[in-house]
């Protein structure tokens, strides 16, 4: 397709969408390159493009590399992750990748959105393409599954194909490697056409409103946006006036939730810069008597192999030396990992956990925590 020969006022990134489809305070970054979402600052990030690029091998050759090493030595990423991420990418495609012929992998794409002159690019995972009938694309995600709404990004994507690949209906399937899950979507080429117009008219006639949510954690504008001030000053003000047994309605409750969160990592965000602050330049004043310093303190650990003999001698009974230890089922899983053949890891950390269960050794807590779901 020959896009118009337009000098774009933005170019806006498919990975950006999930934050523009929702505030286009983003596009006062119009002075960048690309309008785009704050890189992951995770310690997952490097293993992702590992995994990311051993899952374009599994799609190319229907098999996973035996030998991971070059990927972990050249991402320093850690191995269990890259393995467990990869073994689902493998068992997904070796059920799925008839619906994916004549893959094509790490797809740049970009064209105008329509009626304007946004230029809207993206790197597509996995695409299958059948010219003037359909596409399938597929998307993978190393970390977790998250609340996040992907669903716009992918819908950017299908768009980018649609209009690219001139097809009339696109599938896109969101794999989440770690949780072992997957999101599927399908649209038509009238729908993606529509739908992209309707988000480039919205962006072209932005009036400078602002629209604070979930997604404004992932913003480039988080710390100076004007919605977030708002917010955090009408919460710390409506907070302030709450007293531990006033009769505020339930309502008002709930509407201060999203308020206190944004409170809340803005203040860890201070935290943070804070201590990073005082750990390369010193001390920093408070006022005229006192100064924010980083404290030390020590504390004892035990050894319990080195302390075993000692313990057991004290205290002799089993299950009065149990109530001074736990187990933690991470650590445990990973050296049963670690110590089971390649190929049998997942074998034998499921073997241990069916046994723990046979002997009773395992309790299970209920952990109750606040979220936002729809109703």
């Amino acid at each position: 397709m020959t896009e118009m020969k337009v000098t774009p006022k933005y170019k806006i990134r498919v990975s950006s969408l999930p934050i523009i489809a929702k505030c286009r305070a983003p596009l006062l970054l119009e002075g960048a390159d690309h309008i785009k979402i704050k890189d992951d600052v995770s310690g997952l990030a490097a293993g992702g493009t590992a995994v990311h690029e051993i899952c374009a091998e599994i799609a190319r050759t229907g098999n996973r590399p035996a030998d991971l090493s070059p990927w972990v030595e050249k991402y320093n990423c850690d191995p269990d992750f890259i393995g467990r991420a990869t073994w689902y990418a493998l068992k997904f495609w070796d059920e799925h990748k008839d619906a994916y012929p004549n893959p094509s992998t790490e797809l740049q794409y970009q064209c105008f959105m329509p009626d304007s002159d946004i230029l809207l690019t993206g790197h597509i995972d996995l695409a299958s393409v059948t010219e003037g009938i359909d596409a399938n694309i597929l998307d993978w995600k190393s970390g977790y599954r998250t609340d996040a709404d992907v669903e716009a990004q992918v819908k950017g994507y299908a768009f980018l194909v649609a209009r690219n690949g001139e097809v009339e209906k696109v599938s896109a399937t969101v794999v989440w490697l770690a949780d072992q899950t997957i999101q599927s979507w399908s649209w038509t080429r009238a729908e993606l056409v529509e739908w992209a117009g309707m988000i480039a008219e919205s962006v072209s006639n932005w009036g400078g409103e602002y629209s604070v949510g979930d997604h404004c954690r992932y913003c480039p504008l988080f710390t100076t946006c004007k919605a977030q001030t708002e917010l955090a000053r009408s919460t710390i003000s409506n907070l302030a006036l709450m007293e531990p047994d006033s009769g505020i309605q339930l309502t008002d409750i709930g509407r201060l939730y999203a308020g206190v969160q944004n409170v809340e990592r803005m203040c860890k965000m201070y935290r943070d810069l804070l201590r990073r602050t005082v750990d390369v330049n010193g001390p920093i004043p408070v006022d005229d008597d006192t100064q924010v310093v980083i404290t030390e303190t020590t504390r004892d650990t035990i050894d319990p192999l080195k302390a075993w003999d000692v313990m057991t001698e004290a205290i002799g009974d089993a299950s009065e030396l149990a109530k001074c230890m736990s187990v933690s089922k991470t650590k445990l899983l990973k050296i049963v990992s670690d110590m089971a053949p390649r190929g049998a890891k997942k074998g034998a950390k499921d073997q241990i956990i069916e046994k723990l269960h046979e002997a009773d050794a395992v309790e299970q807590k209920t952990i109750k925590t606040l979220r936002v779901v729809k109703i």
